[in-house]
């Protein structure tokens, strides 16, 4: 099919002359959304293949998904579409490119914000360049600030989770260690059968305290964490707020 047949087709879908079996029927060919996202003047095509269930994940025959296509035409709206319907921003192409190294290597400001957004790692090697996303800014002397600040806001994510499991587990093995004194009390030597059973029934009152001392020793200890981690995030995103504004004036 040439690009003139391609346009022809997709403008049938666009000025909604194709039926809805049509287009259930199109939306079942991996090929459809990648022939949509091409060009940039059929975005009713583009949502309606992806709300009738569309496969986001196939391929051209460079290994390109839509997503890696969309990105090189700049077509954020397309862009943003995908990632909301789970496109993976870190798929690779066959030359070990993903949309991320495709958006920065091209100057595509608004996509690389949109990319990072959803998740586009900026430190992803490319197993045949051995180039990372920021090193092609660092290289081209743009969006350098933006792709570092998206990635400290990412360590800084993954460190609040791991001081969080770590914490967690913390106050599981303390607990452990308390119930299980309370457990060797009340089933140790007894004087009497129903000295037992007072040590067993205070042992279950007792756990049963610890349990809810527990609880809300890891519910303020969330609340507070939560509460810090917003508040690095926030200025985060004021911090790259700032470089937006920053780069519009410059334009």
């Amino acid at each position: 099919m040439t690009p003139n047949d391609e346009r022809t087709v997709l403008a049938k879908f666009e000025s909604g002359a194709c039926s809805e079996t049509v287009v259930k029927k199109m939306a079942t060919f991996p090929t459809a959304l990648l022939m949509a996202v091409t060009y940039d003047d059929f975005p009713e095509t583009v949502r309606l293949l992806l709300r009738h269930g569309v496969c986001v994940k196939g391929r051209n025959v460079e290994g390109q998904t839509a997503l890696h296509v969309a990105t090189s035409r700049g077509c954020l709206p397309n862009v943003r579409r995908l990632l909301e319907n789970n496109a993976d921003p870190n798929a690779e192409d066959d030359n070990g490119m993903t949309p991320l190294h495709v958006s920065v290597q091209l100057g595509h400001e608004s996509v690389t914000r949109a990319l990072l957004e959803h998740g586009a790692n900026v430190d992803f090697v490319n197993p045949k360049s051995g180039v990372t996303p920021l090193e092609i800014a660092i290289a081209r002397g743009a969006l350098v600030d933006e792709l570092r600040l998206f990635r400290s806001e990412y360590e800084a994510e993954r460190e609040f989770m791991s001081a969080r499991r770590r914490r967690l587990t913390l106050m599981r093995d303390r607990r452990l260690v308390r119930v299980e004194k309370m457990a060797r009390r009340a089933y140790g030597p007894a004087s009497s059968e129903e000295e037992r059973c007072r040590r067993v029934e205070r042992s279950k009152k007792a756990i049963c305290r610890e349990h809810d001392e527990s609880m809300r020793e890891y519910r303020a200890y969330e609340k507070n964490a939560i509460k810090r981690h917003e508040a690095e995030k926030e200025r985060e995103r004021e911090a790259r707020e700032c470089i937006v504004t920053d780069d519009d004036v410059e334009e």
